[in-house]
């Protein structure tokens, strides 16, 4: 969720939590919280202070990459 987050961000998304809440079909609550956790983890950095953002860390990228759910490259 938090690589859907980012992701929805950097498309330009004025409302990234909304947009990937809908597209997981749970509550912006739910995606609030699940963003929090993974930033608390160090999967996800702060974004500037009252804005949205954040960049997947060095470890989720890794992760993912076990997961086989992105490429070496990216």
């Amino acid at each position: 969720m938090a690589a859907a987050y980012v992701a929805a961000f950097e498309a330009g998304s004025n409302r990234p939590v909304v947009d990937v809440a809908d597209a997981f079909h749970v509550s912006a609550k739910t995606i609030s919280n699940k963003i929090f956790k993974a930033r608390d983890r160090g999967l996800l950095t702060a974004p500037p202070p009252g804005r949205p953002g954040g960049e997947l860390t060095d470890l989720a990228k890794q992760l993912l990459r076990e997961a086989g759910l992105i490429q070496e490259d990216d």
